[in-house]
């Protein structure tokens, strides 16, 4: 159980519900409980889909290094993200 107070995708209404939407349109079929954590500043929910979006955009690296590059950082921080 989170400790921090969060809204749920299916509880969300209003501007979160857009950010959330933002969240879906960047290519994820559902909002990650990391989304969630900031789900009380829909604000920042709409920052961090955008840079999702820009993070796993066409580029020179190829979508797989991109993911791969992410989760060794997450590692390497002890994030279970």
């Amino acid at each position: 159980m989170p400790r921090v107070r969060t809204i749920p995708e299916h509880e969300a209404s209003g501007e979160l519900a857009e950010a959330y939407e933002r969240v879906r349109q960047s290519g994820l079929p559902v909002v990650p409980s990391i989304f969630e954590l900031a789900s009380l500043r829909p604000d920042l929910v709409a920052n961090l889909a955008e840079t999702y979006r820009l993070m796993f955009a066409a580029g020179r690296l190829p979508r797989a290094t991109k993911e791969g590059i992410a989760t060794w950082v997450s590692a390497l921080n002890q994030c279970p993200y």
